[in-house]
């Protein structure tokens, strides 16, 4: 009797704890079901607020097109890379513009800071730019004031934005065709980058006498240009009365001078980081309405504010600071206009050439390629021209994202470079080493070009790099001074 009295015992004690297990494993699905709940809340809340996104980016661009705003972003983090046409783009990155140049604000990057001797340089602590600056504001990690040593051939590349784009990635063929020159046999051949993008003369003169000065010793100069001295020399002429001898879009990089400047420099300062922020996020995130919705709007109150301020801008230095002498040329009259450029490009380089001299550096100047270049009406070119109206054959795929008809650089390079040729010849009977590389391309079947204005893949670099090699090789093996 005892011990069932005890069992009953054991078992009305033991009851309670499992009455209190079997609550405990019903309230832990009740939990898992609120965070489930939860969670479906927020999923829900956030395709809620994704589409809502949506909408609203259609109702204010007209359209829904994240690419565009990726885009968009890129043009206000890297102004450097924007067009003033009206651009679009094939074949992923390839970008095509057409339409006319209103205004030549497409080079006033970011990076750039005015220089008082040479224009502008690149801001040594920006960090807009993946590639290493110098103190100088130059490309590269080391100082371009090199001295000369019998170990080393140094080789400064001046230029605008394809000998920039040379430097970066036909640096290395350069080299190697000149150390196959027997003369430097044993010799390091070192490629100083002075190119900045947008230069044009007087810019590689003006630099080359800064570097002298401060004691920079080269073996040899090369100078690799001839776009921009057509191209942008005329638009600023035409479009925002700047004068061509001026740096491009001198005005435009004097706007932290003026009055009053900070608050609009601030804003614009402030756009750029705020893009560079959302194009630094991971791609999953990037491609979110809501997430490029938030972009949308804070890029344009910033844009709207930094107008705002520059609109009450009044008072400050003459217009002559921000333009320069005008009447050295004629707008009205073209071909008197291009006359006047292309002569204006041969003294800059005559000078060169003169400075070059007195200094024991040996110069050369190179005429760079463009799509736009008629070989057909070329003095200097000796082969037959590829077919169509390009200074290569291109295939479809190529044609479609590098040759446009009403692109705004067209005109001026097929107005420009007959006069750049003749007065190319003009320098070579006055002794300078000039080489014309507009027929580098003809005979090149596969695409060269990646953009409807001027700039090259791997091999298009490589192929110059290496032409400038060979022709600095060729010099040095001669028996010529």
């Amino acid at each position: 009797m005892a011990s069932e009295s005890n069992a009953r015992k054991s078992a009305a004690d033991a009851s309670p704890s499992l009455a209190d297990a079997r609550a405990t494993a019903a309230k832990k699905p009740a939990r898992g079901r609120r965070w489930l709940r939860g969670v479906v809340w927020i999923l829900a809340v956030w395709i809620v607020a994704e589409i809502l996104a949506a909408i609203a980016l259609w109702w204010l661009d007209g359209g829904l097109s994240i690419a565009a705003l990726h885009r968009a972003q890129f043009a206000a983090a890297h102004p450097l890379e924007v067009s003033t046409g009206s651009t679009r783009f094939v074949g992923g990155d390839h970008r095509v513009v057409v339409g006319t140049l209103e205004r030549p604000a497409d080079f006033v990057a970011g990076d750039n800071i005015p220089h008082p001797y040479i224009g502008f340089v690149f801001d040594p602590r920006s960090e807009l730019r993946p590639e290493p600056i110098n103190e100088f504001g130059l490309f590269g990690k080391d100082s371009p004031v090199r001295k000369k040593s019998p170990d080393k051939f140094i080789v400064g590349l001046m230029g605008g934005s394809i000998a920039y784009g040379v430097s970066q990635a036909g640096a290395e063929a350069l080299a190697e065709a000149l150390a196959k020159s027997p003369r430097l046999a044993g010799r390091e051949v070192v490629v100083v980058p002075l190119a900045i993008p947008a230069y044009k003369q007087p810019q590689p003169l003006l630099l080359v006498n800064y570097l002298l000065t401060l004691g920079a010793e080269f073996d040899a100069l090369v100078l690799l240009d001839g776009v921009n001295d057509v191209v942008h020399a005329s638009h600023q002429l035409r479009f925002v009365e700047q004068s061509p001898g001026f740096p491009l879009a001198w005005p435009d990089r004097l706007k932290m001078f003026r009055d009053p400047p900070r608050g609009a420099t601030a804003n614009e300062q402030a756009r750029r980081d705020w893009a560079m922020t959302f194009r630094n996020l991971p791609a999953a995130i990037s491609w979110s309405p809501l997430v490029n919705l938030t972009w949308r709007v804070w890029d344009g109150s910033l844009a709207r504010e930094a107008e705002s301020k520059s609109r009450g801008a009044s008072g400050g230095p003459s217009e002559f600071v921000f333009t320069g002498p005008r009447a050295e040329f004629d707008p009205d009259d073209e071909g008197a206009l291009f006359d006047d450029l292309a002569d204006y490009w041969k003294r800059g380089s005559l000078q060169l050439a003169q400075v070059c001299r007195a200094n024991g550096i040996e110069y050369h100047h190179f005429l760079q390629p463009n799509q736009y270049v008629e070989l057909k009406v070329n003095p200097l070119h000796e082969g037959d021209p590829p077919p169509g109206d390009a200074s290569k054959p291109m295939g479809e795929a190529e044609r479609s994202w590098a040759f446009a008809s009403e692109h705004p650089f067209r005109d001026a390079v097929r107005k420009g470079y007959p006069r750049l040729w003749r007065g190319g010849l003009e320098l070579r009977e006055q002794g300078v080493n000039f080489h014309d590389l507009t027929p580098l391309f003809a005979d090149v079947e596969e695409p060269i070009y990646v953009d409807s204005c001027c700039y090259m893949n791997q091999r298009g670099n490589e192929t110059i790099g290496t032409a400038i090699g060979e022709a600095l090789g060729a010099a040095a093996d001669s028996d010529e001074p």
